[in-house]
């Protein structure tokens, strides 16, 4: 008819369907959430059965002896030195910091209660990978890279030993969450927020500096 837009020319004019949010990609809301606890809970369990194994093992490791010797430092003396009297800087602060919080609560040199402490923030560590993984894709890709984080054998190996690696990566991963949400967001409070996790990740290993 005259006057009257050809379907094609309608068709064409009409905007795209808006794609699905990637949040509810792949994977139920409540279904990914209900996967993940199970995950979390299977790798809090199986984490728990290596931690008793290692009750009564004591640090054998230089870099873990150096670490235990800041901690009793500042626990018992409020100074961040291998030998009493000589403060060090040898060590970055904030593993120490962590550790002696440790001894303060339950007792110089309680190594048990240390590893239940990274085996919590291991855990921890493969929500925060969900989140990442969620937000950059979908659920799903979420679920299977907590997975892998949370089954990562180096990672969980870390969990007994008292070095750096577990509380570091915990950070770092958290502060590209952080980073990644800036960038949907364009909110300052949460780039702030990324800042600060990645300056503590800075204080526990030095390989963040800026030279």
């Amino acid at each position: 008819m005259p006057g009257s837009t050809p379907a094609s020319h309608r068709i064409a004019a009409d905007p795209p369907a808006r794609p699905a949010p990637r949040a509810l990609e792949g994977a139920r809301p409540e279904a990914a959430g209900r996967r993940l606890a199970v995950l979390l809970l299977v790798a809090l369990l199986a984490r728990l059965g290596v931690w008793i194994w290692f009750d009564p093992l004591p640090p054998s490791i230089w870099d873990e002896r150096d670490y235990d010797r800041l901690a009793t430092s500042l626990a018992e003396r409020g100074e961040l030195a291998i030998e009493p009297g000589r403060p060090s800087t040898r060590r970055p602060p904030l593993y120490p910091a962590l550790v002696a919080v440790v001894y303060a609560a339950v007792g110089t040199h309680a190594y048990q209660a240390v590893r239940l402490v990274q085996v919590l923030l291991d855990v921890a560590l493969a929500a925060v990978v969900f989140a990442l993984g969620r937000r950059l894709w979908d659920a799903r890709t979420g679920l299977w890279a907590a997975a892998l984080a949370a089954f990562y054998p180096s990672l969980w190996g870390h969990d007994y030993l008292l070095l750096t690696e577990v509380l570091f990566t915990f950070l770092l991963t958290l502060g590209a969450l952080g980073l990644v949400r800036f960038f949907d967001q364009e909110r300052l409070g949460v780039l702030a927020a990324a800042g600060l996790v990645l300056g503590l990740a800075t204080l526990t290993r030095s390989v963040l500096q800026v030279y």
